[in-house]
């Protein structure tokens, strides 16, 4: 994960989170105080393969918020920057909205 000013400048690496599938990648987002970026990912193997992490700015490091075996969408920051909503595939394989504090 890269970030950078708005113009452009100011481009560094943030993280590298491994064994990552590269084909999904519905997007990060910032939280509202900009000190942590939300990114849902895909990993190769295992049961719980889709990941929502959370990626401190400051030092890079990355904590896993939530797992599942069900794809997990794009997450949106709600305003008081303390809950994520995102779309998640229930078993049927059918985008329901979630929150996760």
């Amino acid at each position: 994960m890269r970030i950078a000013n708005s113009d452009g400048s100011g481009d560094r690496l943030l993280t590298t989170i491994q064994n990552t599938y590269p084909g999904f990648q519905p997007g990060p987002t910032w939280s509202p105080d900009g000190r942590t970026v939300a990114v849902s990912l895909r990993l190769y193997g295992g049961r719980h393969s889709y990941i929502l992490n959370a990626v401190s700015v400051a030092d890079g490091s990355a904590r896993e918020l939530f797992s599942s075996a069900n794809a997990v969408g794009r997450p949106l920051w709600l305003p008081e920057g303390d809950t994520l909503l995102l779309v998640m595939n229930d078993q049927n394989d059918r985008g329901q909205l979630w929150t996760i504090s």
